[in-house]
Protein backbone atom coordinates (compact mmCIF):
# COMPACT_ATOMS: atom_id res chain seq x y z
CA UNK A 1 0.00 0.00 0.00
CA UNK A 2 1.27 3.53 -0.66
CA UNK A 3 0.67 6.53 0.76
CA UNK A 4 -1.91 8.94 -0.63
CA UNK A 5 -0.93 11.64 -2.89
CA UNK A 6 -3.44 14.37 -4.21
CA UNK A 7 -2.34 17.53 -5.72
CA UNK A 8 -4.83 20.05 -6.43
CA UNK A 9 -4.62 23.51 -8.74
CA UNK A 10 -7.45 25.67 -8.37
CA UNK A 11 -6.15 28.22 -9.66
CA UNK A 12 -4.38 27.06 -12.87
CA UNK A 13 -4.83 28.26 -16.34
CA UNK A 14 -2.79 26.98 -19.65
CA UNK A 15 -4.32 28.17 -22.96
CA UNK A 16 -5.69 26.05 -25.63
CA UNK A 17 -3.11 28.02 -27.91
CA UNK A 18 -0.46 26.76 -25.47
CA UNK A 19 -1.44 23.27 -25.83
CA UNK A 20 1.42 21.73 -28.82
CA UNK A 21 4.22 23.31 -27.29
CA UNK A 22 3.23 22.33 -23.43
CA UNK A 23 2.93 18.62 -25.26
CA UNK A 24 6.19 18.81 -26.82
CA UNK A 25 8.03 20.19 -23.60
CA UNK A 26 6.03 16.99 -21.62
CA UNK A 27 7.17 14.85 -24.15
CA UNK A 28 10.67 16.01 -23.87
CA UNK A 29 10.67 15.27 -20.16
CA UNK A 30 9.58 12.28 -20.14
CA UNK A 31 12.27 11.20 -22.59
CA UNK A 32 15.34 12.61 -20.82
CA UNK A 33 13.68 12.27 -17.28
CA UNK A 34 11.64 9.12 -16.79
CA UNK A 35 11.71 8.68 -13.73
CA UNK A 36 9.27 11.16 -13.31
CA UNK A 37 6.96 9.14 -14.86
CA UNK A 38 5.06 6.19 -14.05
CA UNK A 39 4.56 5.24 -17.74
CA UNK A 40 6.59 7.44 -19.73
CA UNK A 41 6.64 5.31 -22.83
CA UNK A 42 2.56 6.42 -22.84
CA UNK A 43 3.29 10.29 -22.56
CA UNK A 44 5.66 9.93 -25.77
CA UNK A 45 3.05 7.66 -27.50
CA UNK A 46 0.17 10.12 -26.37
CA UNK A 47 -1.62 11.64 -28.89
CA UNK A 48 -2.37 15.40 -27.42
CA UNK A 49 -1.51 17.31 -24.21
CA UNK A 50 -4.59 16.11 -22.79
CA UNK A 51 -3.89 12.82 -23.56
CA UNK A 52 -0.42 12.75 -21.88
CA UNK A 53 -1.62 14.31 -19.00
CA UNK A 54 -4.47 11.50 -18.63
CA UNK A 55 -1.67 8.60 -19.04
CA UNK A 56 0.09 9.56 -15.92
CA UNK A 57 -3.42 9.93 -14.22
CA UNK A 58 -3.29 14.07 -14.23
CA UNK A 59 -7.30 15.14 -14.28
CA UNK A 60 -7.70 18.31 -16.50
CA UNK A 61 -10.69 20.22 -16.54
CA UNK A 62 -10.89 22.36 -19.46
CA UNK A 63 -13.20 25.11 -21.21
CA UNK A 64 -13.11 26.36 -24.58
CA UNK A 65 -9.99 28.58 -24.13
CA UNK A 66 -7.65 26.35 -22.03
CA UNK A 67 -7.13 23.93 -19.14
CA UNK A 68 -9.11 25.47 -16.32
CA UNK A 69 -7.75 22.84 -13.16
CA UNK A 70 -5.33 19.88 -13.12
CA UNK A 71 -5.29 17.23 -10.76
CA UNK A 72 -3.52 14.19 -9.37
CA UNK A 73 -4.97 11.52 -7.31
CA UNK A 74 -2.74 8.16 -6.74
CA UNK A 75 -1.76 6.32 -4.05
CA UNK A 76 1.79 6.69 -5.05
CA UNK A 77 3.76 9.54 -6.69
CA UNK A 78 6.33 7.23 -9.73
CA UNK A 79 8.24 5.10 -8.06
CA UNK A 80 11.77 6.26 -9.12
CA UNK A 81 10.79 9.93 -9.14
CA UNK A 82 12.91 12.74 -7.42
CA UNK A 83 12.30 13.94 -4.15
CA UNK A 84 10.62 17.28 -5.40
CA UNK A 85 7.83 15.49 -7.57
CA UNK A 86 5.88 17.10 -9.30
CA UNK A 87 8.20 20.49 -9.61
CA UNK A 88 10.15 18.50 -13.13
CA UNK A 89 6.15 18.09 -14.51
CA UNK A 90 4.80 21.54 -13.68
CA UNK A 91 8.54 23.11 -14.41
CA UNK A 92 7.81 21.42 -18.29
CA UNK A 93 4.32 23.18 -17.94
CA UNK A 94 5.15 26.82 -16.27
CA UNK A 95 6.23 28.45 -19.49
CA UNK A 96 2.51 27.94 -21.03
CA UNK A 97 0.61 27.97 -17.64
CA UNK A 98 -0.98 31.74 -17.11
CA UNK A 99 -1.69 31.04 -13.63
CA UNK A 100 -0.39 28.34 -11.33
CA UNK A 101 -1.15 27.77 -8.11
CA UNK A 102 -1.26 24.54 -6.39
CA UNK A 103 -1.28 21.89 -2.94
CA UNK A 104 0.51 18.62 -2.78
CA UNK A 105 -0.99 16.90 0.41
CA UNK A 106 -0.04 13.36 1.38
CA UNK A 107 -2.64 11.21 3.14
CA UNK A 108 -4.73 14.05 2.92
CA UNK A 109 -2.36 16.10 4.69
CA UNK A 110 -1.15 19.56 2.97
CA UNK A 111 2.58 18.94 2.61
CA UNK A 112 3.85 22.08 0.10
CA UNK A 113 2.38 24.26 -2.23
CA UNK A 114 3.60 25.72 -5.63
CA UNK A 115 3.36 28.35 -7.71
CA UNK A 116 4.04 28.83 -11.67
CA UNK A 117 4.82 32.23 -12.64
CA UNK A 118 6.77 33.77 -15.02
CA UNK A 119 7.90 30.42 -16.90
CA UNK A 120 8.96 28.90 -13.48
CA UNK A 121 7.88 27.06 -10.13
CA UNK A 122 8.61 28.38 -6.42
CA UNK A 123 8.01 26.04 -3.74
CA UNK A 124 6.20 28.23 -1.29
CA UNK A 125 6.81 25.39 1.86
CA UNK A 126 9.03 22.48 2.41
CA UNK A 127 9.19 19.26 0.86
CA UNK A 128 8.48 16.62 3.90
CA UNK A 129 9.49 12.89 3.50
CA UNK A 130 6.96 10.84 1.25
Amino acid sequence: MGILVTVDCPSFFLPSSRYEDAFAALQELAEESPEEFDDPEAVADASDLLAALDAESWKAETDAAGITKLSYVADKAPYDSDVDWPAALLGALAPFVTTGEMTVSLDGTPTFHFRLHDGNVETLSPRRGR
